[in-house]
């Protein structure tokens, strides 16, 4: 498939940073008295004034015109009225304090307050000039060429907070091709942007400590953005991965972001940032308008020590672009991890490794972890472009990929990574994940949510249709949410989400536990029953564990109607108990592995069910074997020729070589989903293939008939 490139990712910081005169620079504002709450209330007999103090209820201000004038500090409040909209800038100066942070938020009741503007790509809802330590809650913004710009030019700021807001129709902007777009920094329009212009050095920060949570973002071009002009170098030459750390962002929701017509590249952008981690979030129909450079859910460029974890990321779609990815790995990454994920329906690869910038870009220590692939177009993980060699571990996923876990395109391949227990799918109906499974109906595709008392006798909850959550009517926990769980108070309380198995097969779950609140507590205890069997855990997961406990287990033979439960209880103390876990079942095809087909890229093929060493990667699944003896089959044997030739034989001897292990079972003659491969060299390199040509080399004889699909 077409290959993205977007070159200024590379680009230095002398090319990037555009001189001071030419931003719009706000007028320095009058300095206040800290601590003080202003109300803005522009509806109808609320008896506003913009002349007025703005610190009573009773006599707000109109609108923002006497914000715009103001510089604030710590323990500051704006508040806006519920059910009150403008069209209008604000602008914010001045910061708050680690100990007192300034906050701007909504109060009264009824639906959150507005700022709508006129859909002009210079408009801006909200702008805050270099801040540290605000709060930003409980707004709908939409409409604009961006939604909140947070702006730096200068460096070692601290503390940003936003939640619970819904952004909407912010476009006009397109790869900074706008003068406001240039004169702001803003590579694309983004409901949340985070950008600048500063010159800083390996070890410094413009940000630290940023929390992103309880989003919803729709009809953007971007919905959330870390932006920096699409990326910007340190001026000591590093890749200015140091330029913001610390971010978590959760509970997201960004869906159907189609941007305008000049190209949507991406849903979120996530460009120089170092330490972050993404969990319990949806992010589905992202780039949904047709991009002549690419587009994805999500871009990675210039970031270190990153976690996606415990998410959704479905439904790219088809629109003609290149890319068309979940996950672009863009440029200049190290240590970005994608685990215990849902990725599913992606008109392109779910997973996209590029390597098309040039001898100076890398992508090095990579993980693909405990996710679960499903119908992506180009397969779950595509390796494109030959710039340089990616690096890092592909493991211990589950797929139903009629394309293959692993593709390749663009003179890509795979001989960085190394591949384990990644395991497929009798079909693509026999996987479940809780998260995208999750519903208000018990028992809906298998799954269950309920409460314990003792630990050994269940309950159902009860739903909350008006939350969305299960939880008693009286009671806020025990509760399960689409990705968490909380338990009770109880010495012995137990919260389960139950998966009962529909049929009788063997199954591997996955999932990573971790902790969703690390605001305090003692941390929780996790654990996975059959039928209230202990078959993992109990593990214990610390207050403060935001990377999580894996809780992968295999080859558990279920009979119909078996439950599988997946198990939180406090550890003493269920304040700040709120943990994210989202399992995923699989009925795993181990009777009938896969047939593989590896190369090292120089001599040697080799062909086998099993696994290989390092420097070998993937070129092709040539179908599947059984794995004992079935009528009309055959056995098939790994064979190594003097140290350097891997073939495969029909006699047990391997003609005389050495035996490596019998790698299955084919049928010797047509069978209905089958199809048949044939031994073919090339000087001394034997290898197997599909094509009774063998690819242009030579023939040497047919060896049987391989499943199509696994059973």
């Amino acid at each position: 498939m077409p290959i993205r490139k977007l070159g200024s990712l590379l680009g230095s910081v002398s090319v990037i940073i555009i001189l001071l005169c030419s931003l719009n620079l706000v007028t320095v504002q009058v300095a206040r008295a800290n601590s003080t709450t202003y109300y803005v209330n522009n509806q109808s007999g609320s008896n506003c004034s913009d002349a007025g103090s703005g610190t009573s209820q009773g006599a707000p201000w109109c609108d923002f015109t006497p914000i715009n004038g103001q510089t604030f500090g710590p323990g500051d409040q704006i508040l806006l009225a519920r059910g009150a909209s403008w069209n209008q800038q604000m602008t914010i100066n001045g910061s708050g304090s680690a100990a007192s942070y300034a906050r701007i938020d909504a109060y009264g009741s009824g639906a959150r307050p507005k700022i709508i503007r006129n859909g002009n790509e210079a408009d801006r809802a909200i702008r805050m000039n270099d801040p540290s330590y605000w709060s930003v809650n409980n707004l709908e913004i939409g409409s604009a060429g961006t939604g909140i710009l947070v702006y730096y030019d200068t460096l070692s700021h601290q503390g940003l907070q936003f939640s619970n807001i819904y952004v909407h129709d912010i476009r006009g902007i397109h790869q900074g091709d706008t003068t406001s777009g240039q004169n702001d920094r803003i590579w694309n329009s983004a409901g949340i942007e985070i950008t600048g212009s500063v010159s800083f050095t390996s070890s410094q920060y413009a940000l630290q400590n940023v929390t992103v949570s309880g989003i919803e973002g729709t009809h953007n071009q971007d919905s959330i953005s870390f932006d920096w002009f699409n990326g910007v170098q340190s001026s000591d030459g590093g890749d200015g991965h140091n330029l913001v750390q610390n971010v978590t962002l959760s509970d997201l929701y960004l869906h159907d972001d189609n941007g305008p017509a000049a190209g949507c590249d991406e849903g979120m952008r996530l460009v120089n940032i170092q330490n972050v981690t993404v969990f319990n979030s949806r992010l589905n129909d992202e780039a949904a308008c047709h991009s002549n450079t690419g587009t994805a859910g999500i871009i990675f460029g210039r970031l270190q020590n990153v976690s996606f974890v415990n998410s959704i990321m479905t439904n790219v779609p088809n629109t003609g672009s290149p890319d068309q990815t979940g996950f672009d790995y863009e440029c200049c990454n190290d240590q970005v991890r994608i685990r215990d994920s849902y990725i599913a329906g992606n008109a392109g690869p779910g997973i996209e490794f590029l390597a098309v910038h040039g001898s100076g870009d890398h992508s090095t220590n990579s993980e693909v972890s405990g996710n679960v692939f499903v119908n992506d177009g180009y397969g779950g993980i595509e390796r494109g472009g030959a710039d340089i060699t990616p690096t890092g571990i592909i493991r211990d996923n589950l797929y139903s990929e009629p394309a293959g876990l692993t593709t390749t395109a663009g003179g890509g391949d795979f001989s960085g990574f190394t591949l384990s227990n990644n395991l497929q799918a009798t079909t693509a109906s026999a996987l479940y994940n809780a998260g995208n499974d999750y519903s208000g109906t018990q028992g809906q595709q298998q799954w269950s949510y309920q409460y314990s008392n003792d630990g050994t006798n269940w309950s159902n909850l009860p739903y909350d249709s008006s939350t969305g959550i299960w939880k008693p009517t009286s009671s806020s926990v025990p509760q399960i949410t689409r990705f968490g769980m909380h338990p009770d108070s109880c010495s012995q309380c137990w919260v389960g989400r139950a998966w009962t198995s529909p049929s009788s097969g063997t199954i591997s779950v996955r999932g990573r536990v971790l902790k969703g609140d690390i605001g305090g507590g003692n941390g929780i205890v996790a654990r996975i029953t059959k039928n209230g069997s202990v078959i993992w855990g109990p593990q214990t997961v610390a207050y403060n564990d935001q990377v999580g406990i894996e809780a992968n287990v295999d080859n558990i033979a279920v009979n119909a109607n078996d439950v599988v439960r997946f198990e939180v209880a406090n550890n003493g103390d269920n304040s700040y108990d709120t943990t994210s876990w989202d399992p995923s079942v699989g009925y795993t095809a181990l009777g009938t592995p896969a047939l593989n087909r590896y190369y090292n890229g120089s001599t040697d093929h080799w062909i086998t069910s099993g696994s290989v060493t390092s420097g070998y990667h993937l070129e092709s699944t040539l179908g599947y074997v059984f794995s004992s003896s079935q009528s009309g089959t055959v056995p098939i044997y790994g064979c190594l020729n003097g140290g350097s030739d891997h073939f495969i034989s029909l006699t047990s001897n391997c003609e005389g070589t050495s035996v490596l292990r019998t790698e299955g079972w084919i049928y010797s003659s047509p069978a209905a989903g089958t199809t048949q491969i044939y031994r073919c060299y090339t000087g001394s390199d034997h290898f197997v293939s599909i094509d009774p040509g063998c690819e242009g080399q030579t023939y040497e004889e047919s060896l049987g008939y391989v499943l199509n699909a696994p059973q």
